[in-house]
């Protein structure tokens, strides 16, 4: 909610946002709500959908529960999962494939002053008044 509200109030961030960024967040806050209310309001057989989950696993399918909030919650899920590929969210993997995390050289390691941003440094870094030109 908090990243919903950020889109809203900040007017840079609103700028750039676009339909599809707010229907990601209404998918995420959607899948949230219905997987909290089958937590903590309508309880739904958890041993059935176990029981499901891993006849997929085993190719040996079982049915699902009939509960209604759940076919909603694994419903949302699915839109989740087709959408992902098409989405900005697809970008958030990708720092683990950036090519500068497998550079030798560390660009923050140093810190790399030009010399009259050295020069800038040095002359903020002296008492007022104590010039030195």
């Amino acid at each position: 909610m908090g990243l919903w509200l950020r889109r809203l109030v900040v007017d840079r961030v609103r700028y750039i946002s676009s339909p599809s960024d707010h229907l990601m967040l209404a998918l995420l806050v959607a899948i949230g709500f219905s997987g909290l209310t089958i937590k903590y309001v309508l309880r739904t057989d958890i041993i059935a959908v176990k029981a499901f989950f891993l006849g997929l696993l085993r190719l040996d399918v079982q049915p699902l529960p009939q509960d209604p909030v759940l076919l909603v919650h694994l419903g949302l899920i699915m839109t989740l999962m087709i959408v992902f590929p098409f989405s900005k969210l697809l970008h958030a993997p990708g720092v683990f494939f950036s090519p500068s995390r497998n550079q030798i050289d560390d660009a923050r390691d140093k810190r790399h002053v030009v010399a009259w941003a050295a020069q800038l440094d040095a002359g903020r870094d002296q008492a007022p008044g104590t010039a030195t030109e």
